[in-house]
């Protein structure tokens, strides 16, 4: 209804369902032949958790500096935002030179992208997004991508009665998205186990 409603994107049924199946659960993996639009659904789904989800820090992680900073350039600065007047209005500006490539929103959100390597150390993050997962190395994702992951500072969870109550706290999310694989790759028992 978001993606519908407020940015003015138009969605087929199948990608109305797989939004809404992301944004209710907190580990995603999607496993779909090539031009299934995995890339323009990342960017759909990340554009739309950071305008409801304020202060959210999303990363994006794919085994090439210039995979992930795709579904910036191409999907959200390129379609995206062409495609929704107020995904413009929402978004503060954009930064996109050798050393980084981030989308800063007006609410503190912002998206990210780091390469799936030990030079990601230091990064925090309330979702993660692994584009092509199956190009990253499982160590790497286990050491130094999947600790990015915090719980989002939500700001009535500093007021009374509020305050300490857990039930309110949001888990971190973790997206998984590939195109085919067989058995035998990591990636394939966690999307078995994915529920």
């Amino acid at each position: 209804r978001f993606a519908e409603d407020y940015l003015g994107l138009k969605l087929h049924l199948f990608q109305k369902i797989w939004l809404y199946l992301m944004g209710i659960s907190t580990i995603i993996v999607t496993i779909a032949s090539r031009a299934a639009s995995k890339s323009y659904m990342i960017a759909i789904y990340a554009v739309c958790r950071a305008i409801q989800y304020p202060g959210s820090m999303i990363v994006i992680t794919s085994g090439t500096k210039g995979q992930s900073k795709l579904i910036v350039t191409k999907k959200i600065q390129n379609e995206l935002m062409r495609d929704s007047f107020n995904l413009r209005r929402e978004i503060l500006k954009i930064r996109d030179n050798q050393n980084e490539v981030e989308v800063i929103f007006r609410n503190g959100s912002a998206i990210t992208t780091v390469t799936c390597s030990d030079n990601g150390l230091g990064n925090r993050s309330t979702v993660n997004i692994n584009e092509e997962a199956k190009t990253c190395d499982k160590k790497i994702l286990d050491k130094v991508i999947s600790p990015f992951k915090i719980v989002r500072q939500i700001p009535f969870m500093k007021l009374p009665p509020y305050e300490g109550d857990k039930q309110f706290e949001e888990e971190p999310v973790e997206v998984y998205i590939s195109s085919s694989i067989d058995e035998q790759h990591w990636l394939y028992k966690t999307a078995v186990n994915a529920r």
